[in-house]
């Protein structure tokens, strides 16, 4: 077991001070918790917390050890060790060779830090640890009161400071290259896969990556989560695009829809994302619940009378990385309380009853003091072709 200390890491996304906040924003939420340490285990929590994306973690747990006035420690797979090592703030760092002596590993530093009794939260809801990591900790160290803390962090990461936001910024510059370059390349015949291709190099021309869900085309289109294939587009096709820049892992997201000729029902049923998505933004106020920010939009696709094309919740929280288990979520009843600095995607898509297409659009907003700030040009026309 090496037991070393990093140095601090060259070409971090972020200011040494930035990393500092976050640590110690975490810690001041320990009191809320009710818990005097944290094992964290979720990939993203520990690159918006260190830098490194914990990129080996999903063969071998990170533990990421966290508490008051102990040094700031990670324990990785010994073969990771010079990665995570370069891609870190200063970090005091543990190995294991084997996944069969992780635990063992992770039980022994914290007897070494004095944390092995009292309340230790750990990211039970989220990927990153599974149900024998943690019940093979809670033997190790019999001391333990487990609590499950999946959301504290990401509430720290909702969020945005000013440093994130700018990057944020830059990020949606990409993706609206990518947007400018989907309109542009859509011509009869041409295939989702090389629409796709055009748009990702479009979006990487900005000096940013690409996150890229889907080009998709007619009745394609209506199928959730569908990959870019080899459907070529034809005369009365809905085309639409999920795309995002992406900066340092973050991303801002974006949904457009265009039309192939003409299509009176897609237009309609366009409209109407449109203006649930008016209504969604609208709602996104501070101390709003994130059920109401769902509520406002659901319900001008409900008076329309075309619930059943509304399959899915409004959106959800974003920034470092995309979106995954445990985010905050614009869903029905949601109670969480939207606050200044948060960043949230609105993916409004709308699919006919009969499940012959889908159309929508979205934007990704910043709560703001004074309401919802779009990151976007806000340039939502459909676009006929």
């Amino acid at each position: 077991m090496a037991n070393t200390q990093s140095s601090l890491a060259p070409g971090l996304p972020f200011s040494e001070a930035e990393y500092n906040r976050r640590w110690q924003a975490v810690l001041d939420r320990f009191q809320e918790f009710g818990v005097d340490a944290v094992i964290s285990t979720f990939s993203r929590n520990h690159q918006y917390l260190t830098g490194h994306a914990a990129s080996g973690s999903y063969a071998r747990p990170y533990y990421l050890i966290i508490a008051p006035h102990v040094p700031r420690t990670n324990i990785v797979r010994l073969f990771d060790e010079w990665n995570v090592r370069a891609e870190s703030i200063p970090l005091k760092i543990h190995t294991y060779h084997q996944l069969t002596e992780a635990g063992k590993v992770c039980a022994e530093v914290m007897r070494s830090l004095g944390l092995d009794r009292g309340r230790v939260g750990m990211e039970l809801d989220l990927f990153g640890m599974t149900a024998r990591d943690a019940m093979e900790l809670q033997e190790l160290l019999p001391n333990i009161e487990v609590v499950d803390v999946s959301r504290l962090i990401l509430t720290v990461a909702d969020i945005k400071s000013a440093e994130e936001i700018a990057v944020m910024r830059k990020a949606m510059k990409g993706t609206e290259a990518g947007v400018a370059a989907f309109v542009d390349v859509l011509r009869e015949g041409v295939s989702e896969l090389e629409a796709a291709a055009i748009v990702q190099a479009a979006v990487e021309s900005t000096g940013v990556d690409a996150t890229l869900f889907g080009i998709l085309f007619g009745d394609h289109t209506a199928v959730g989560h569908a990959k870019s294939g080899n459907n070529r587009l034809k005369q009365g096709d809905v085309a639409y695009i999920e795309v995002g820049g992406r900066l340092h892992d973050y991303a801002a997201g974006l949904v457009r829809s265009a039309i192939y000729g003409r299509h009176a029902e897609a237009t309609a049923l366009y409209e109407l994302s449109n203006a649930a998505l008016e209504a969604a933004i609208a709602a996104a106020m501070p101390g709003a619940l994130t059920g109401d920010v769902d509520a406002a939009a659901r319900g001008v696709v409900e008076r329309a009378g075309r619930p059943q094309t509304f399959r899915q919740r409004v959106g959800y929280s974003c920034g470092l990385g995309w979106s995954t288990r445990g985010y905050t979520s614009l869903e029905p009843g949601g109670q969480n309380v939207l606050r200044p600095n948060m960043a949230l995607h609105m993916p409004l898509f709308l699919t006919d009853e009969e499940g012959r297409f889908a159309i929508g659009c979205s934007e990704t907003i910043l709560v703001t003091d004074g309401g919802a700030e779009v990151l976007s040009n806000g340039d939502r026309e459909l676009r006929f072709l």
